[in-house]
């Protein structure tokens, strides 16, 4: 019934034209206004973990404490030339200070230049030369990431031109970075992309109406979806990883689509010499295939919601927006475009020294017979390989977004190197513990006691290379005395000491914070003990008072959180993403085994590309090419995200062949040939479509960011193995050896090699 309700809508587009094309030009026009913008709504948020004990933590600094809001920062001066205390320090500092101070946004800054005396030393670097200073900001966390990089690029220049080197660096400032080189990666990506599509394209079509034609139905898809992404993202929190993640899927799955589209048109106008009529085959055949196409991709990514990370689910929004308006795109604007360019889809023909009219290639055709007369030895062999890739992929470890997915230009990498390296108590992660009481104040003699043993107990680990708490600020005083100091009046303190305990006592005096700065960055498997030992040996071993309440965050903290949020939703997200995959592809091949092999196929791809990006990407093989930095670890959101999108697409080339395969199995009933005829016709198509999404996908591993990056190649090495290894290997020694057993499904009669035997079109 869809076969029939395709065809008929494409020999009646022509007669909608006008209506479907002013509908796409309302819908660009408004969604090319919003994707301007839309990078306004992106923000760094949404790794939080919802109900986590670091998101409770990160609340509890923000809302309880003064000088904890989401957007403080840390700003690090170096000066080469003086030392401070010197009159040419502090004068160069306090410019800068005064620089900043006037930024839109900047509420109050604790410094040297108004810090307590005995706060002062602290503050300095050993040599002498570094400083530090505490930023506060009075914008909210979206807003701040969205201000912070011309905030950053002024200041870095004003540092420049007094000859000093300062920088603003905490979260706001990473965010913001983050967001302008992804910006700059995508720019980029663009310009390696587009000229390759295009080239690409020429080539398959040798027709310059052929080739551009995919290249403007994509560019709408994209404005389209990116207008949508825009107007979810003014609602609800978006990360500025959507863009990108979206686009790439948007540009990939649009090019292909359309290329499918726009060569089954071409064959059968030549064929039937009729545009409506071709336009109704080209529907029928190809467009049912990129409509299951789009929903098992589609599938695939609404699996990701039951992934218990807001950044992830607003990821897989972005994708499933693209997804939507690339199907919609192919299915209504490509072919009201065809059938008004009608034969002129052929202008501007390029000659081909490689192709003969009428004789397609015998390469496809033989080397599927080939594979088919020794099936088990080219199976072996081929799953045996891929499973030599997956190794690599047994030591993949995970680790949450920090500083270390900048690229090394960055001003805030940078200034946080030079923070890292200047002081000796600055480590590479900061966790963070909230000890609370519901009754009387954490100011208590006793509870102090017991902050001053647990502080002590916690320096004593070898990996912790600083603790701060309200105890560092009353050194020397007895448990009583400082009780009494820090519930005296504020105003009878030292200068400039209140801001530092304001930062480590709640306002309420009910909340105490210890500041834990790790040797090991927090993604490590030391950090992520160390934060286990704190929580279940080293604060029961204390003997606690039983008034008292624990909460562990930070980084380490946020790491081991989210990681287990995405194991969590791993399974299921698998599961719910299998499942339908499998009932779609049932739908599709009326077959129960091929979808089955389908998926058992794409698990082993995923394998292979895991390991492959492992060894690239955390073990540091050849990531110089793109001129990125291996930190022994991957991403933490990115094999999740990318196993949605490796079974989305792959499903969708396996949908391509298959289909094919069916097509000609149902006039024939003969297995073996239907492979040869499934790979013949679309082997050069499949290629063709291949080779433009490595293109799609190696020019977002020439991006500057790590994450991308990595998702990129991943992608870029998914496809490659697909359509090579997968479909022109693994799929018809599979096929052989299933034999009649592919076609199987309960009451179905099964097509005789008796059946009317009609030439297929060669695609």
């Amino acid at each position: 019934m869809l076969h029939r309700g395709l065809e008929v809508w494409g020999k009646s587009l022509h007669r909608f034209r006008w209506a479907v094309i002013m509908s796409w030009i309302v819908l660009i026009v408004v969604s090319g206004w919003f994707s301007i913008h839309y990078s306004n709504v992106l923000s760094g948020g949404g790794w939080d973990i919802p109900e986590s004990e670091s998101l409770q933590v990160k609340m509890m600094l923000t809302q309880q404490f003064d000088g904890r809001a989401e957007t403080s920062l840390v700003l690090v001066f170096h000066d080469d030339q003086s030392i401070a205390g010197e009159p040419a320090y502090t004068d160069k500092f306090t410019k800068m200070i005064n620089y900043i101070s006037k930024e839109e946004g900047i509420d109050n800054i604790y410094s040297i230049l108004n810090a307590a005396e005995s706060m002062k030393p602290g503050m300095v670097s050993e040599d002498g030369h570094t400083t530090y200073a505490f930023v506060n900001m009075n914008v909210d966390e979206d807003y701040a990431v969205n201000l912070m990089p011309s905030i950053q690029e002024r200041y870095v220049a004003y540092a420049e031109e007094n000859e000093v080197r300062s920088y603003l660096i905490g979260a706001p400032a990473m965010w913001g970075d983050i967001a302008v080189y992804s910006q700059e990666g995508l720019a980029r990506a663009e310009m390696i992309v587009g000229p390759l599509i295009f080239i690409i394209l020429l080539f398959v079509f040798r027709s310059l109406v052929a080739a551009i034609t995919p290249l403007l139905v994509t560019i709408a898809a994209v404005i389209v979806g990116l207008g949508l992404i825009y107007l979810v993202g003014s609602q609800i929190e978006m990360s500025v990883f959507v863009t990108n993640s979206a686009l790439m899927l948007g540009i990939g799955l649009s090019i292909d689509y359309s290329l499918f589209m726009v060569n089954r048109f071409r064959t059968e106008l030549e064929v039937q010499k009729d545009i409506n009529l071709a336009m109704g085959t080209a529907m029928r055949t190809s467009g049912h295939t990129i409509f299951f196409s789009g929903i098992t991709v589609f599938a695939a990514m609404i699996a990701l919601f039951v992934v218990d990370v807001p950044a992830i689910k607003a990821i897989a929004f972005g994708a499933i927006a693209v997804v939507i308006f690339a199907v919609l795109a192919t299915l209504t604007l490509l072919p009201v475009v065809l059938t008004m360019l009608g034969e002129r889809i052929n202008k501007g023909r390029i000659p081909s020294l490689f192709h003969r009219k009428g004789k397609p290639s015998a390469f496809w055709s033989k080397l599927a017979r080939s594979i088919m007369r020794r099936p088990i030895i080219f199976l072996v062999i081929s799953v045996l390989l891929m499973g030599v890739f997956s190794i690599p992929a047994l030591d993949m470890k995970l680790n949450t977004n920090d500083i270390t997915i900048l690229p090394e230009e960055s001003s805030v990498r940078t200034g946080y190197e030079l923070y890292t390296d200047s002081f000796a108590s600055a480590g590479t992660s900061t966790n963070t513990l909230m000890i609370s009481v519901d009754e009387g104040r954490i100011t208590d003699q006793t509870y102090l006691t017991y902050i001053a043993d647990l502080q002590a107990k916690i320096m004593e680990h070898p990996n912790v290379k600083q603790v701060t708490s309200v105890i560092s600020f009353t050194a020397g005083m007895e448990p009583e005395q400082a009780s009494v100091f820090l519930s005296s009046d504020p105003t009878g303190w030292p200068q400039g000491l209140e801001p530092m305990i304001d930062r480590y006592l709640s306002r309420d005096s009910k909340t105490a914070v210890l500041d834990m700065t790790f040797a090991t960055d927090g993604a490590s498997d030391v950090s992520q003990a160390l934060v286990k030992e704190i929580r279940q040996s080293i604060i029961p071993q204390t003997d606690p008072p039983e008034a008292l309440s624990f909460v562990l965050g930070g980084d380490t903290a946020a790491s081991i959180d989210m990681n287990e949020a995405i194991y969590d939703g791993l399974l299921p997200a698998l599961f719910i993403m299998l499942g339908l995959i499998y009932v779609i592809l049932v739908i599709t091949f009326r077959s129960l085994l091929l979808p089955l092999k389908a998926i058992i196929m794409n698990l082993i791809s995923v394998g292979a590309t895991f390991g492959i990006v492992t060894w690239v990407f955390a073990s540091g093989h050849g990531i110089e090419l793109f001129n990125a930095t291996a930190n022994g670890y991957v991403s933490n959101f990115i094999p999740i995200l990318m196993l949605a999108l490796l079974f989305g697409l792959s499903t969708d080339y396996e949908v391509f062949l298959i289909s094919r395969v069916k097509e000609h199995y149902d006039e024939t009933g003969d297995n073996e040939e239907s492979v040869v005829v499934g790979i013949q016709t679309t082997g050069p198509l499949i290629s063709g479509a291949a080779i433009l999404m490595i293109a799609v996908f190696t020019g977002f591993a020439f991006s500057s960011m790590l994450p991308i990056q990595t998702l990129g190649f991943g992608m870029a090495v998914a496809i490659l193995l697909d359509a090579t290894v997968v479909r022109l290997i693994i799929v018809p020694a599979a096929m052989k050896l299933l034999g009649r057993w592919n076609w199987w499904f309960p009451g179905m009669k099964t097509p005789t090699s008796n059946s009317v035997y009609k030439k297929p079109l060669i695609e």
